[in-house]
């Protein structure tokens, strides 16, 4: 059910995006590095720049608690490259298999800084950043610190 809830607000921003284009016109998949504000580590991304030069929306896929920024999303990407939209896929220090990983303070500063440095070097409209994951986003969360609620709620963008 919470995929099915994700998928439908993704489906419903996606119909509200107005450019559309083809997967053949999609800019290749790249891995970015997106330096830590937190201890200054060197995070690699996936990233998919939209085409033009307008701002497009941004779709943040979050990895799964078991894998890192390398899980196959090709569904997602090729749902962003079809309807002209960018694509980040953080590392936020990889599979939760240490204590850096998951909800740290680390990995959720390192989710914020990825999409800080996607809107500093493409065209994103900054009111259309939409995180999505395979798990239901609260999986993210702690009972202390949201990391979803920051990327949604985050008032300090450009």
């Amino acid at each position: 059910m919470p995929f099915r809830m994700a998928a439908v607000c993704l489906s419903a921003a996606v119909a509200a995006s107005c450019a559309t284009g083809t997967q053949e016109d999609a800019s290749p998949v790249k891995t970015i590095y997106v330096q830590s504000t937190s201890d200054g580590a060197q995070q690699p991304c996936l990233f998919i720049e939209a085409r033009g030069s307008e701002p497009r929306p941004l779709l943040v896929f979050l990895h799964t608690w078991s894998n890192g920024y390398d899980l196959d999303t090709l569904e997602w990407r090729d749902e962003a490259a079809q309807h002209n939209w960018h694509f980040l896929q953080p590392h936020f220090r990889g599979p939760n298999n240490k204590p850096e990983a998951c909800a740290s303070e680390l990995a959720r500063q390192d989710i914020l800084d990825a999409v800080d440095y996607a809107l500093a070097h493409y065209s994103i409209d900054k009111h259309r950043v939409y995180p999505v994951s395979y798990t239901h986003l609260r999986a993210h969360e702690t009972p202390e610190h949201l990391v979803c609620r920051i990327l949604l709620e985050k008032k300090t963008l450009p």
